[in-house]
């Protein structure tokens, strides 16, 4: 990414993969100012502005909520675009203390993804059945070999208010733990097998 942004600095589509990337690094500097780098180039990008609602620094709040709803009051976005641009204003709302609107907002981007993407039970229990599988006979009897040298991964699994993100905050307060957010990379390496078919070996496992 970075050497196509070197041939062409302002690609959005470089800009956008490339601040994705950083921030899944725990780079949220450098994802921030890539964020902003891409809206210049592109002033309404909805991806941009919802990621810039949680990355911007405070006092330059007021005038991305300006921003947001200017792009808000835009026509001929999709659906997907009014459910980002929702939820960043929420987000925005709630960065600034203003509880009262952050939850109507929020409200409104909920209900715009329910429709969005309807929840399909069928596909869910498909996708566990799937998933347990793999693991048809019990766990497998191979198992990654730890990292050696470097930092090693530390993972907080659980349902959804559960007291993971607590969990993690405890853990993180210990100089010698990095506490880096919820992260998508592990669910993205596993959708050969969540989501393909594709057999747990030893090899995915490592």
């Amino acid at each position: 990414l970075e050497r196509a942004l070197a041939r062409a600095p302002a690609h959005p589509d470089a800009l956008e993969n490339y601040a994705l990337q950083l921030h899944e690094a725990g780079r949220r500097e450098e994802s921030r100012t890539a964020w902003a780098r891409l809206l210049d180039v592109a002033p309404e990008n909805t991806r941009a502005l919802r990621w810039l609602a949680v990355l911007e620094e405070p006092e330059a709040l007021p005038r991305l909520r300006a921003r947001i709803e200017t792009a808000q009051a835009r026509r001929g976005q999709s659906t997907e675009d009014r459910v980002l641009l929702a939820y960043a204003l929420s987000r925005v709302h709630d960065r600034l203390g203003e509880a009262e609107a952050a939850a109507r907002r929020l409200g409104e981007a909920h209900a715009a993804d329910a429709r969005l993407r309807p929840y399909d039970p069928a596909a869910a229990e498909a996708e566990c059945d799937r998933i347990l599988g793999h693991f048809a006979d019990g766990p497998p009897a191979f198992a990654a070999p730890p990292p050696s040298g470097g930092p090693r991964p530390v993972f907080v699994l659980g349902m959804m208010r559960s007291g993971t993100t607590l969990t993690e905050m405890i853990l993180s307060a210990h100089p010698r733990i990095f506490g880096a957010g919820e992260r998508n990379t592990a669910a993205r390496l596993l959708l050969p097998q969540t989501r393909d078919g594709a057999a747990w070996t030893e090899d995915a496992a490592a």
